[in-house]
């Protein structure tokens, strides 16, 4: 599923980052549940990110490098609804049809699905 982002009007993956005293998964669901209202029920991590490709300036400025984990949902309940913050509007696209105007730091995790054989992937 991808979101029409608000901040620049493309596609992108949900996502977002760690809180205090959470996890990885944790926040994958939580970031879910935010942007999309679906509850996350099964995940497979797919993907670690990390290099000079990962550097973001949020909208209060803060400028940093991180690393990201990409996860797979297989399994989830509810209906998507976007929040209206982040995302404008959601959409499952089939493989063959992701839309060009992506969120360019997400075009490689995009990339890395499609070639995806069950092990886990190092990426930058």
């Amino acid at each position: 599923m991808l979101q029409k982002r608000t901040d620049n009007a493309r596609w992108g993956l949900p996502g977002g980052g760690v809180e205090r005293d959470e996890t990885a998964l944790s926040a994958l669901k939580r970031e879910v549940m935010e942007e999309t209202s679906l509850e996350v029920i099964e995940t497979e991590a797919m993907a670690l990110y990390c290099g000079p490709n990962q550097k973001f300036t949020y909208p209060n400025g803060d400028a940093v490098q991180c690393f990201a984990i990409a996860f797979i949902v297989c399994k989830w309940k509810g209906k998507p609804h976007p929040d209206g913050v982040e995302g404008s509007g959601l959409r499952f696209f089939p493989a063959n049809e992701i839309p060009e105007d992506l969120v360019t730091v997400h075009k490689q995790t995009i990339e890395d699905y499609r070639r995806y054989k069950g092990v886990f992937l190092l990426s930058g």
